[in-house]
């Protein structure tokens, strides 16, 4: 399984990078994308990422990935923007988050929706429905 990480312009990502990193431990694989052109090129190559969390620094960033939300939509998504206007967060929920949050406060929360993602992803699927005829 992929887990995927893409900021533009973020800044410093260093710390919440090695919290991600040590949340997936040794057994699973990380991209880092610092575009969203890029990020979505690959997610066209290999949909079903798993979990994406995306840091959406400006407005430009939500549209091309409101614009292409449809290789998003499979996977869990954390997304954090900086821009709270209108425009942004209807945007921002067209692309079905997991988890919608600002960028200048809600950093310290990713980690442990991450995780819980994580052990979300780790159970087995439930065996309910009822059997064909």
């Amino acid at each position: 399984m992929h887990y995927l990480f893409a900021s533009e312009s973020f800044g410093p990502i260093t710390q919440l990078l090695a919290e991600i990193t040590e949340a997936v431990g040794g057994d699973g694989q990380m991209e880092v994308y610092r575009d969203v052109g890029s990020l979505l090129e690959r997610l066209r190559r290999h949909n079903r990422p798993g979990i994406i969390v995306l840091l959406a620094s400006n407005m430009h960033d939500l549209q091309r990935l409101s614009a292409d939300r449809e290789v998003v939509l499979d996977a869990d998504l954390i997304l954090l923007v900086a821009d709270e206007s209108e425009d942004a967060v209807t945007a921002a929920h067209s692309l079905r988050p997991n988890y919608l949050g600002n960028t200048e406060c809600d950093v310290d929360t990713i980690v442990p929706v991450f995780k819980r993602l994580l052990q979300k992803r780790a159970k087995p699927p439930s065996a309910g429905g009822t059997p064909g005829i």
